[in-house]
This record gives C-alpha cells, structure tokens and sequence, in this order.
C-alpha cells in the first residue's frame, strides 16, 4: 500500500496497513482525489473489498476513533465495551 499510494501519502491519502483514507478540503477536490486514487488502483490491480468501501462520508470510524472535521474523537461504544 505504501508503494502504490507513495506520491499520495500525507497529501490526499492517509494509509494504514491495508486501510486508506481520501480526503480534500471540499467535495469537489474530495471528488477529484478520490478518482486520481481509483485510476491508480485499477493500474496496478488493487481489489477494494466492497464490504469495507464508504464513500463520500463526512466521519467514520477508524482503529476506534471517529474521525471527522472536528478531529479525531474516542468512539464511545469502543469504551462502553471496555
């Protein structure tokens, strides 16, 4: 993964492990990021698991943590569980 998204890291992408992130300051850059991505997983042959894909969502959660505009916040229902 960090092969293949090494132009893109810590500018439109973030990458964990088997895991990315497209992000952009608006819709429309978000949108354009997201589509230089995807050409670049179609040129080398790179299977996005369907089941993992959200698109075009403003928070989600990753390793546990809700990752918005606001930052990055503990998800409570991982904290509850503990």
């Amino acid at each position: 993964m960090m092969f293949i998204f090494s132009d893109f890291i810590n500018k439109i992408i973030e990458v964990f492990m088997d895991d990315f992130i497209v992000h952009g300051d608006s819709f429309d850059q978000s949108l354009h990021n997201f589509i230089l991505v995807l050409r670049l997983c179609i040129e080398t042959n790179l299977i996005l698991n369907f089941e993992k894909c959200h698109f075009m969502v403003d928070h989600g959660v990753v390793l546990g943590h809700i990752v918005s505009k606001k930052g990055l916040e503990v998800d409570k229902a991982k904290v509850e569980v503990i």
